[in-house]
């Protein structure tokens, strides 16, 4: 039986809203794709907890920076405060119970906060001398390396201490949360990788769902959260 892997949308206030890469990437990897609505509803969120048996965070809108104590900058865009107290509540309830989760670009960003860490809001004015980490080519295409931390989990399910990566992003890690470390960097020093250090949360700065098809280390990703959950992977 395959996996039921549950998947966060974009959330418009009347659309829920995920592009298909996703769906193809789990389906590819063997699990169920199973699209969770965002909701304010506590008790259909922790129902979405004890159903599903793994979680994959997507991309989207920016993190509020309220939710890790600092007031917004310059430089901050669109916040979602429906969309990040669903995404925070589920991603905290995965994490007490031990669940499998993998978070992708803002999901990365949500599963720091959630454990209690912070965002640079900003990348252009905070971090002036960055490279450009909101590449203006097709999403398939990547545009910088990454390096990654031997050992690591990332490291065990990629395989390769170097990596390239497509980047669509203007916030990023500052300090990692509560359980979390560092595992991945641009060659500018911005952290591209967090994992916690015991158990399966991953989170990835880029978009493997955009390079799985051609490309095994991303693959490897999707597969990875997949034996997590089947309890095939040592952790």
């Amino acid at each position: 039986m395959r996996p039921l892997v549950g998947v966060s949308c974009s959330y418009s206030g009347e659309n829920q809203l995920l592009n298909d890469c996703y769906k193809e990437a789990i389906e590819g990897a063997g699990g169920l794709p199973v699209l969770l609505p965002t909701t304010l509803n506590s008790r259909t969120i922790l129902g979405y907890s004890e159903k599903i048996d793994g979680l994959i965070l997507t991309g989207g809108e920016d993190l509020n920076p309220l939710l890790f104590g600092e007031h917004p900058r310059q430089g901050l865009g669109f916040v979602n405060p429906d969309r990040d107290f669903f995404e925070l509540n589920l991603c905290r309830l995965f994490l007490d119970g031990r669940k499998p989760v993998l978070g992708i670009c803002r999901g990365l960003q949500v599963l720091n906060v959630a454990a209690g860490g912070t965002l640079f809001q900003d990348l252009p004015s905070q971090l002036p001398e960055s490279m450009q980490h909101n590449q203006q080519a097709p999403k398939n295409h990547t545009s910088h390396e990454v390096f990654i931390k031997k050992p690591s989990l990332l490291y065990n399910l990629s395989g390769l201490e170097t990596i390239k990566v497509n980047s669509f992003h203007h916030q990023a890690v500052k300090s990692c949360g509560r359980d979390f470390q560092p595992v991945a960097w641009a060659g500018d020093g911005v952290i591209e990788g967090v994992e916690k250090k015991q158990g399966f949360a991953l989170g990835v700065q880029w978009h493997p769902e955009r390079l799985w098809k051609e490309n095994d280390s991303q693959r490897k990703l999707f597969l990875g959260l997949i034996s997590a959950i089947k309890g095939n992977i040592a952790l």
